[in-house]
């Protein structure tokens, strides 16, 4: 673990649910993991997640979506944590938000 360094603003660690996949199972389930990943991934299951739930999005194609919709505008301070999220480059333990 790096040590904080008084004044340096880093990204954060995201908290909250989390979805595992474990090992020792069939392949056939993988496959559903794997679709159900795919859905959760795409843009608008994530828009709407994040707009309805307060989750953040792991898409940055869902972000510009929500906020190209206005809903930042309308809802502020909704803005906030995906802001702190991304405002410096990732660290191992804060990787998370996909280019997509």
């Amino acid at each position: 673990m790096t040590p904080m360094t008084p004044g340096r603003r880093r990204t954060r660690s995201s908290g909250g649910a989390s979805l595992w996949v474990m090992g020792g199972k069939k392949p056939e389930e993988y496959e559903g993991v794997a679709k159900f990943s795919t859905f959760l991934s795409q843009t608008g299951p994530q828009q709407e997640l994040h707009e309805v739930t307060g989750y953040l999005p792991i898409t940055k194609a869902a972000y510009a979506a929500t906020k190209a919709l206005g809903f930042y505008d309308k809802n502020p301070g909704r803005e906030i944590p995906v802001i702190q999220m991304t405002a410096k480059p990732p660290t191992e333990n804060s990787r998370g938000l996909r280019p997509r």
